[in-house]
């Protein structure tokens, strides 16, 4: 016992519950989609995604980067967190509001009556969330993952199962609406039930002036980079079919679910550990390579089998009426590959303090991206996933770039501390490649692709030595004999 580190024990158990959350949820939002894309229409989802792209403006708009703020700083007090609330609490309300005004706008532009009243209802989910932030922030600042997990969980339970129930009931588009609104309030009850901070009616105008001065730099880099995510739904959603976007969206789903989610665990796991040692560059420089080469290693696999077997996975699961989507999927997995990568350049710059920098390098991003629409906006869907992708990768020379200035840790020490990782994918790539030029039924090739895939990527990090499955197999033995010794 005594030769164990409490913190680092802490560090541990939080990536670990943080994973298993994200790979759970991830699964029953897979089966719960599954169920529901069978069940409903590809304009239903068309429908949704045209509103989705106000929900996360509005989204981004109502924490205005405070949360971070708060979490970032090493001094923080009860009126930080007061504060934040009671602003994040405001903002929710009137973008609620805002919403509702401008319904019959979006309906008129769209020339979809139903959004009209689809945006109240889905708008809803912004005034619920907006009081679960500072109990989320307080659960993270106390790297208490296993309470995170088990809300996380319960919560998709709950969504699903209100989704799937309207769904078989013939509620169409609704089911989506309401199953969203449904999730939201089961995860902010069972954060506010869990939690023990309670706000006291304080407003520290110092508080708010000093969040600010750190917050409104993230805010406008975040509103750049959520609103270009949302572009292309947009232009998607008035220039071609519902339909179309549906294909779309559906696509863009599956393939965040595994990208975003594993971006989300990095993010909300390594910023309080970077945190800590964010004054020691050697020290940062060591967790960051660390951590740059893990996330590489798990999430460059699943994203490449995903694509490989899209074809399968898509017209077993959702049947042919979706095999529009599978080209997308397939483009945008290869874009979104890079996801952690571009979470964790970024999150160094917000450890470092220097939001100034992180508001510039989305700048420059956003420049790219949108040369990159212009050209391709004119020549359909498939061009437009394809710039996407490309622009990923021109996305994370500029990342690397300023990671490189500051712990000197640049574009091609990143590309080498990947390549090993990039060649097991290639080589996994190949033979389930081979497998779905033997079977032509696409079951088996989804069952037999998986197991060859997870078989060739595992000997080969096992013959190569591969330092991060090294890694990952001691932490789970140390995981293993903690849960075992603490039985005993």
């Amino acid at each position: 016992m005594s030769g164990r580190h409490p913190m680092k024990d802490k560090r541990v158990s939080g990536f670990s519950w943080n994973f298993l959350e994200n790979i759970a949820t991830q699964g029953i939002q897979f089966i719960v989609g599954i169920v529901m894309a069978r069940l409903l229409t590809p304009d239903d989802y068309g429908l949704i995604g045209i509103l989705m792209v106000f929900i996360s403006i509005s989204t981004v708009i109502m924490d205005a980067g405070f949360i971070k703020a708060v979490m970032q700083k090493t001094d923080r007090t009860d009126d930080d967190f007061c504060t934040a609330f009671f602003f994040n609490m405001g903002a929710g309300l009137l973008l609620f509001l805002l919403l509702c005004l401008c319904s019959p706008l979006i309906a008129q532009f769209y020339e979809k009556p139903i959004l009209s009243a689809l945006t109240k209802v889905v708008a809803l989910q912004l005034v619920i969330n907006s009081i679960l932030l500072v109990q989320r922030a307080k659960f993270t600042i106390a790297l208490d993952f296993r309470t995170q997990a088990i809300i996380a969980l319960t919560a998709a339970l709950i969504q699903g199962a209100v989704g799937i129930t309207m769904a078989y009931s013939g509620c169409g588009v609704w089911s989506i609406a309401w199953s969203g609104v449904a999730g939201a309030t089961a995860n902010c009850l069972l954060y506010w039930v869990l939690g023990k901070w309670r706000p006291k009616l304080r407003f520290s105008h110092a508080s708010f002036k000093e969040m600010f001065s750190y917050g409104s730099k993230l805010l406008v880099s975040q509103l750049l980079d959520v609103t270009w995510k949302n572009i292309y739904p947009l232009i998607i959603g008035k220039r071609f079919p519902a339909a179309e976007l549906g294909f779309y969206s559906r696509a863009n789903h599956y393939v965040k679910l595994p990208s975003t989610t594993f971006s989300g665990v990095i993010e909300r796991v390594t910023f309080p550990m970077l945190v800590e040692v964010k004054q020691d560059d050697a020290t940062l420089h060591r967790q960051f390579s660390m951590l740059f080469k893990l996330s590489a290693y798990i999430f460059f696999p699943l994203m490449a089998g995903f694509a490989i077997l899209a074809r399968p996975l898509i017209i077993e699961m959702l049947t042919e009426k979706w095999e529009p989507c599978i080209i997308y999927l397939q483009i945008l997995c290869m874009g979104l590959i890079l996801y952690p990568i571009h979470a964790l350049n970024m999150n160094l710059l917000q450890v470092k303090g220097r939001s100034d920098l992180f508001l510039r390098v989305e700048i420059i991003k956003k420049a790219v991206d949108v040369t990159v629409l212009l050209i391709t906006v004119t020549m359909g869907v498939k061009e437009m996933c394809i710039g996407l992708a490309v622009a990923s990768y021109i996305s994370w020379i500029i990342n690397a770039y300023y990671t490189g200035k500051l712990i000197n840790i640049g574009f091609l020490r990143q590309t080498v501390l990947v390549l090993p990782t990039a060649l097991y994918t290639l080589l996994m790539w190949a033979c389930i490649e081979g497998v779905k030029l033997l079977i032509t039924n696409y079951l088996l090739q989804l069952l037999v692709g998986i197991v060859v895939g997870v078989a060739v990527y595992y000997l080969s990090g096992r013959l190569l030595k591969s330092e991060e499955l090294a890694f990952v197999e001691r932490k789970a033995r140390e995981q293993f004999s903690s849960k075992a010794s603490d039985n005993h």
